[in-house]
């Protein structure tokens, strides 16, 4: 099984400061109080600040970002566009946090939408909620693989997934990770996903970032490996963890997206996965029949919903078993299941899909073509 340490993602995106409308050598800056500006023998300008009383920041001729001192770099509130060197987003290319520096700070470079890399110091321990959200193209980040990744600290950028990879210190000393371990990939991504998920039944959400083991037999707070992975901790972690298993297995980003919430736009969005109502499956007199390693999208109200909005919970479909009594046994894994993962099984009428026995209905059948990207 793959691990995820600290990483310098090979692929580089092709931006160049020409799409801004503008580049470093034309640019009318805009200094700050706390900066001075420069220009070169060859015309094109340096920029610099502070950014607090221990820590300088540079901008150089080539949209180089560089934070040099000691300490952390503060906070920032949502929507104040008060970081120093705000008024610079445009140009910034790269961003390179030097050793000294301990913590990036909430927000501290959201929307510096053409940062292509960030090569962040090693004495960085955290950093801090939406720090890097909307960088649409960062594609090259590196880091320690020990860092505490903040909610949303990579969100919305080509490289959240890669960098949130990185498994915590905590899950790495896991019974469960130790299994995951032991799962061979066969680039059947079907029989991948279902034994990745199977290597994690009984992990428990736990109460803090200390429970990321998932050995908090107690812990309710939704705080899991999964969440973490995704940037979503604190919440409902159901379709975290079948987005989990499908990254672990390798599934490809144009087969199946990963989403956040139980819907089935979260999941097809830009993808080749396609979606079936009940109605549309064999039991329910259509022509798909679900396979394992497809996705369960359930409603506990028992109503039709529509495929942007959020269902109750989700599932990764295991094995079917037709009932003489006209009833579907489907067999499944959940996270979130009593706090848990858990192999599971609802019984389900044959001809609608409504639960048997308690209220709530399968809605939607997510079904990959895995096969597509088979090796």
């Amino acid at each position: 099984m793959k691990k995820w340490v600290a990483l310098l993602m090979a692929s580089v995106m092709s931006l160049s400061l020409a799409a801004c409308g503008g580049s470093l050598e034309t640019i009318n800056y805009k200094p700050q109080t706390n900066e001075t500006t420069k220009t070169t023998t060859n015309g094109m300008q340096i920029t610099n600040g502070n950014c607090t009383d221990t820590i300088i920041w540079t901008l150089d001729s080539d949209g180089v970002l560089r934070l040099s001192g000691t300490g952390e770099i503060c906070d920032y509130e949502k929507g104040a566009n008060n970081q120093p060197w705000a008024d610079y987003r445009n140009y910034i290319t790269a961003l390179v946090i030097e050793d000294g520096i301990t913590r990036i700070g909430d927000r501290a470079f959201q929307s510096c939408s053409y940062m292509e890399s960030a090569v962040i110091g090693k004495e960085v321990a955290s950093i801090g909620e939406w720090a890097f959200q909307n960088c649409y193209a960062l594609t090259n980040v590196e880091l320690q693989p020990e860092v505490s990744l903040e909610n949303g600290a990579f969100r919305s950028t080509p490289a959240e997934l890669e960098v949130s990879a990185a498994i915590s210190t905590c899950y790495t000393n896991s019974c469960y990770d130790s299994a995951l371990s032991q799962v061979e990939l066969t680039g059947n991504y079907r029989e991948d996903i279902i034994n990745i998920a199977l290597s994690q039944v009984g992990y428990h959400e736990g109460d803090s970032e200390d429970d990321y083991d998932g050995g908090n037999t107690s812990g309710s707070g939704d705080y899991t490996e999964y969440g973490r992975y995704l940037g979503s901790i604190g919440g409902a972690w159901c379709s975290e963890f079948a987005s989990w298993c499908i990254r672990m297995a390798e599934v490809p980003t144009q087969i199946v997206a990963i989403s956040r919430g139980a819907n089935v736009a979260g999941f097809t969005k830009d993808t080749s996965a396609v979606w079936y109502t009940w109605d549309q499956i064999i039991y329910g007199g259509g022509n798909y029949t679900p396979r394992e390693g497809d996705i369960l999208l359930w409603a506990w109200d028992n109503n039709s919903h529509s495929t942007e909005e959020n269902l109750s919970h989700t599932s990764i479909l295991w094995e079917i078993d037709e009932q003489n009594s006209g009833s579907i046994i489907l067999k499944t894994i959940d996270g979130n299941s009593n706090n848990q993962v858990k192999a599971c099984k609802y019984e389900v009428n044959a001809t609608d899909g409504s639960l048997i026995g308690r209220t709530g209905s399968l809605c939607y059948i997510i079904a990959p073509d895995y096969e597509s990207g088979n090796n």
